[in-house]
């Protein structure tokens, strides 16, 4: 699943580090050994990974739009992503639907 978040890199002495908040490392270590994890932790692991990318970008240096964008792009069409986008419209759906149902009872 962590494909686009590299977690052996979660070592203070790696460059790439410096564009992970420490709530993004620390999510990183929590859920390194994890083989499933929750929906709102792999939504946590790609806005974590696509602020790397847009911090990267930034950063002072040799950069290319286009590769922050591919990146980015990448990241947010990630299989687990798009799993768990589906999953979280249609539970939302779902709840739109019951509460319709509980109002039209009144």
């Amino acid at each position: 699943m962590t494909n686009f978040i590299k977690l052996n890199s979660i070592a203070p002495a790696l460059p790439e580090d410096d564009y992970f908040t420490p709530e993004a490392r620390a999510l990183c270590v929590r859920t390194k050994h994890k083989s499933d994890l929750t929906d709102d932790e792999t939504f946590m692991l790609a806005l974590a990974a696509a602020q790397a990318a847009v911090a990267r970008y930034f950063h002072p240096g040799a950069r290319s739009a286009e590769k922050a964008l591919d990146k980015i792009g990448a990241i947010l069409e990630h299989e687990d992503i798009v799993t768990a986008l589906r999953k979280v419209t249609s539970d939302q759906k779902s709840k739109e639907a019951f509460e319709r149902r509980l109002e039209q009872k009144e």
